[in-house]
């Protein structure tokens, strides 16, 4: 072992593993070099983040620019205007134009009678290529809102960052268009190389040994497209 890096392997099991290193690692890297599908997905942790969480990269990444804009069937919802070429785990995929609507009560946003009140929803696509709308955590003040993390074997291919005006008019996911005057939205594409995203679950952690300062390490989380049973793990940790 050298005092400021340590590789080694473990086989997947598909549950969380706990690594013995002899200390609290700063920064993890863990690729699965046996996977081909996808090809050799992988998760990186730095202190400072989360437990349990990283940023992994499976494979999942868009190609060209949906054109998110206004649905034009219907303006309460967001449309793909562009066939999107995507890849998931690794396998081109291609989506062709589309509206996706918003889950009544679950994506309302409540007006404040002082501040703007945003949120951005994040536009993914499913591996059949089915579009899904994940809202974030609401924001006060615009441009505040944070992206929220892709759903779990799906490709990001944009987000809508909308506001809701000051005052008492609320954002209603039912029945408001988004081209109502309360609302202010912008839209944007996204597109990650080696598809990275961050996951908040299932991801590296820090473990503390029984014996601390001996059995100390880290905790390779039950994810799906990497933790794979029967697969080998090469990991790297750094002091």
């Amino acid at each position: 072992m050298n005092e400021d890096i340590t590789i080694g392997t473990v086989e997947g099991t598909g549950a969380a593993i706990n690594v013995e290193i002899g200390y609290l690692p700063d920064r993890v890297e863990v690729v699965n070099i046996d996977s081909e599908n996808p090809a050799k997905p992988s998760m990186n942790w730095q202190n400072g983040m989360a437990a349990a969480s990283a940023h992994k990269a499976a494979g999942n990444v868009c190609l060209s620019t949906p054109g998110l804009v206004i649905g034009t069937t219907s303006a309460a919802e967001v449309r793909i205007a562009s066939t999107t070429a995507f890849l998931n785990k690794g396998i081109f995929k291609s989506k062709t134009a589309a509206e996706v609507g918003f889950t009544a009560t679950t994506h309302d946003i409540a007006a404040d009678a002082v501040l703007v009140q945003e949120a951005c929803y994040l536009v993914s696509l499913q591996a059949d290529g089915t579009p899904v709308l994940t809202m974030g955590a609401i924001a006060d003040g615009a441009g505040n809102a944070v992206i929220p993390s892709t759903p779990a074997g799906e490709t990001a291919i944009g987000y809508l960052r909308l506001a809701v005006a000051a005052g008492s008019t609320d954002f209603d996911a039912s029945t408001d268009l988004l081209s109502a005057g309360h609302l202010t939205d912008t839209f944007y594409s996204l597109s990650s190389l080696g598809g990275e995203e961050k996951i908040t679950a299932n991801g590296i952690s820090q473990y503390v040994g029984t014996e601390a300062g001996y059995s100390d390490g880290f905790t390779i989380g039950a994810d799906t497209d990497v933790n794979v049973s029967g697969e080998t793990l090469l990991y790297k940790a750094y002091r």
